[in-house]
């Protein structure tokens, strides 16, 4: 860890090597912001396919993506229950699906949220049309059905059984920026 009056530089053998001029993470006045979203092998230095799990196998990068979503719900219920403010930044929007249930738990009369974005994310995996998660967080978040059946639509139940407790209102959500919204997310938006 390289250190300066007002910022540590924390780097790891173990993580993949920071792209650039740029740091793995950085702690500064006590929060850790983390570099490297993408999933490369530190050895290599190739990008890593999802072999965790397969499209036939269901939503894609399912259980990685699960495993995230609880330990984040669960970092930011902490946070909450002792009265701080959690500050979650990361890659893919879709970890919402942890720190906005843990957001929807701590304040059940009615957490709102503003979403920018050019997606509206309701999308639900009957109706995605590339089975990836972060094109159904605010679905997710909202509870709804998963429209289909087989291994999506148990894993779609896993995601609501594990982390969405109290339902984010339809009402209490606005859009901006959006400019590439489904069919099926319009009629949403719409009610």
């Amino acid at each position: 860890m390289n250190q300066t009056a007002d910022r540590s530089v924390v780097s790891s053998a173990d993580a993949p090597a920071a792209i650039g001029p740029y740091s793995q993470a950085v702690l500064h006045s006590g929060i850790l912001y983390c570099s490297g979203a993408l999933p490369l092998d530190p050895q290599t230095g190739d990008l890593v396919s999802d072999e965790i799990d397969s499209p036939e196998a269901g939503l894609n990068g399912f259980e990685s993506a699960l495993a995230i979503y609880k330990s984040l719900k669960s970092s930011v219920a902490r946070s909450l229950s002792e009265k701080r403010l959690p500050i979650v930044l990361g890659g893919d929007h879709s970890i919402s699906i942890g720190s906005v249930a843990a957001a929807c738990d701590h304040a059940p009369e009615g957490v709102r949220l503003l979403w920018i974005d050019a997606h509206a994310d309701l999308n639900v995996p009957g109706t995605s049309p590339s089975g990836n998660l972060h094109g159904m967080p605010i679905a997710a978040l909202m509870a709804r059905g998963s429209q289909c059946e087989g291994v999506p639509d148990e894993q779609w139940n896993r995601v609501q059984n594990d982390l969405i407790s109290t339902p984010l209102k339809r009402e209490h959500v606005a859009w901006i920026g959006l400019r590439e919204v489904d069919l099926g997310e319009q009629e949403i938006i719409a009610e």
